[in-house]
């Protein structure tokens, strides 16, 4: 049997003190169908995706946006910034083709220490979306 409340009279004392309290406070508890894995799933909005870090120093990274990441759920690579810029200009397809490399890996990638032209030119060629963190 629903419980009809006023709402108005809920911020009464009197009321608030009265039999509609415990059934105000069963409603609001949640129910066993909203426990469990699939609870734990709702909780991870980027469950099954793939983030990179390319930085110089992604060690010092980690400590926030990348745990941050990977408690929201997704797969977190680290990549080093200058290592990835020198196979990029090594590659066969040069810096477009190791972009474009990034974009299939990856969902999203989360650049640092990078002058705004060459994450422009990430994203371009990636075309995922390259955060300049």
């Amino acid at each position: 049997m629903p419980l009809e409340l006023l709402h108005r009279s809920l911020w009464s004392g009197a009321v608030m003190h009265s039999a509609p309290l415990p059934a105000l406070m069963d409603a609001a508890r949640p129910s066993p169908r909203h426990t469990g894995p699939a609870a734990a799933i709702n909780r991870q909005p980027l469950r099954g995706m793939h983030v990179a870090i390319l930085c110089a120093q992604p060690a010092h990274v980690l400590e926030d946006f990348g745990s941050a990441v990977v408690d929201l759920g997704a797969k977190l690579a680290l990549l080093n910034a200058p290592s990835w810029l020198h196979s990029a200009e090594r590659a066969e397809g040069g810096f477009a083709e190791a972009a474009h490399m990034l974009g299939r890996l990856y969902d999203l990638v989360d650049v640092c220490d990078m002058d705004a032209a060459t994450v422009d030119q990430i994203e371009q060629h990636a075309h995922i979306p390259v955060f300049d963190g």
